[in-house]
């Protein structure tokens, strides 16, 4: 069995580079969104810290939510652990002490894009240069996990990669389709159109999900339709039913599995049985809330299990 402190960091690791990706992600979507929105929905940045769960630390450093504040807040605030920035340099962190488990060629490109982090995203920057720049962090990340998929050893370290990384993108995925559609709840009829288009083709975006439930063949971009995509639809690579599905399957590969295992069974049979388009807005903030809950449960269970040995 593989030593307790190497399952952590490989499994830490791989948490920070999906965090990081996914806070790329959420704001080039959030920035085209506003594109085609009033200004007075402007204070739609302030969604994304809620998103991130950061809304304590950010109200400690800034009173309101600006675009430059908020950007720079997600993206280079050494300040915040969540940051682009910080979870890059806490991913290298933990893999430099992993170079007799990460093949050369990751270990490389995890270096690569960490100094592309540094130097490409320290200041203020144009919109069209923080766009050109969080393109480069996706791209270079995507990079990261195919060199890990294709030249590292899957055994039990690689098993722990795949937990983290579909731990964090799980939690991502309800926590941006939760907080979207608690927006939509508070909007009054006049704007709300307009919105729900916005917000749910924002998801689909930070979710790299268009194309995708295009080949669904849903025509018309609806709550029940994205819903039942991203959260469902067991193809789809960031769906929660997916990333949960993957968990299950790296936990059977590992020993003392067997609770965990049963856990994952639980939450995909109740994902599964969920009627989503007859959910009334408080039941779907609900049931998203309670799969978070299972998530950081799940990451707690994980943790006694094997990480903290």
């Amino acid at each position: 069995m593989l030593l307790s402190k190497v399952a952590e960091r490989v499994y830490w690791m791989a948490r920070y580079v999906e965090r990081a990706e996914n806070t790329a992600r959420l704001i080039q979507a959030n920035t085209r969104m506003m594109l085609d929105l009033p200004m007075r929905h402007q204070d739609s940045w302030r969604t994304l810290v809620v998103i991130t769960g950061s809304n304590a630390l950010y109200g400690e450093q800034y009173a309101q939510a600006e675009e430059r504040t908020v950007s720079r807040f997600l993206i280079s605030d050494r300040q915040n652990p969540g940051s682009i920035r910080s979870s890059l340099n806490a991913a290298r962190e933990n893999a430099r002490t992993l170079r007799d488990i990460l093949p050369r060629q990751a270990w490389e490109c995890l270096n690569e894009l960490c100094l592309y982090a540094s130097n490409g995203l320290a200041g203020n920057l144009s919109r069209t240069r923080q766009a050109e720049r969080l393109r480069g962090v996706i791209e270079r990340a995507g990079t990261f996990a195919g060199a890990l998929s294709n030249t590292m050893l899957h055994d039990e370290a690689y098993e722990f990669l795949r937990i983290g990384r579909n731990l964090e993108r799980a939690d991502m995925t309800t926590r941006l389709i939760d907080v979207r559609s608690v927006n939509l709840m508070m909007l009054d009829s006049d704007d709300k159109f307009l919105m729900e288009q916005a917000q749910w083709r924002s998801v689909l975006a930070a979710l790299s999900a268009s194309t995708g439930i295009r080949r669904r063949k849903q025509r018309r971009l609806t709550q029940t339709a994205v819903l039942q995509f991203v959260v469902k639809d067991d193809a789809f690579p960031r769906s929660f039913a997916y990333c949960a599905s993957v968990m299950r399957s790296a936990l059977q590969r590992l020993p003392r599995s067997r609770a965990l295992v049963r856990i994952c069974n639980e939450i995909l049979e109740r994902v599964e049985q969920a009627d989503l388009a007859r959910m009334a807005p408080e039941d779907l903030h609900s049931f998203l809330d309670q799969r978070q809950i299972e998530m950081a449960d799940l990451h707690a269970r994980i943790e006694s299990t094997y990480l903290q040995l």
